[in-house]
């Protein structure tokens, strides 16, 4: 089984924190399926990860290599989940989605008050023929579910 995931829950997935446990035991209680993973994920993920970082630009010298030790072992689980197959790498079909992002924009932004990227996002999901959708951003998981999905919404610990 393959389910679409955005942002919010793949970053939830890898970095070690108060919110971990809560995505992998929504990850198990779905069946453990493997998560797709497009170059649009790459960016986000990657960029996700690396904000972490600046967040702790103005602390210890201590606090910044334990900081980075983390760093490295989330990029590590990151490479392992695609090399693995967990998250599957599947190409991007930008311009279909980019177009349905328009769509959804011109129905559910004003309502909902979505950002371009989770627009984005469920017109993915949608272009790729994804029925299912994890997140853990309630904005987006308003929009998942007007636009058709079914959405599994992990909240915050």
């Amino acid at each position: 089984m393959k389910m679409y995931a955005d942002t919010s829950f793949l970053v939830r997935l890898l970095v070690r924190d108060v919110d971990n446990e809560a995505a992998l035991a929504a990850h198990r209680r779905v069946g453990r399926p493997f998560l797709i993973y497009t170059p649009f994920h790459a960016l986000e993920v990657t960029n996700a990860l690396r904000l972490r970082t600046f967040a702790v630009s103005n602390a210890t010298s201590a606090i910044k290599r334990q900081f980075r030790k983390e760093q490295d072992e989330t990029e590590r689980r990151l490479r392992a989940c695609v090399m693995k197959g967990l998250f599957q790498t599947t190409p991007m079909p930008w311009d279909a989605a980019a177009e349905r992002a328009v769509e959804l924009s011109a129905s559910y932004s004003q309502r909902l008050d979505v950002r371009s990227f989770d627009l984005f996002h469920v017109a993915a999901a949608l272009e790729l023929h994804f029925k299912e959708f994890i997140t853990c951003d309630l904005r987006q998981a308003a929009l998942a579910k007007a636009a058709g999905l079914k959405v599994i919404l992990i909240q915050k610990a």
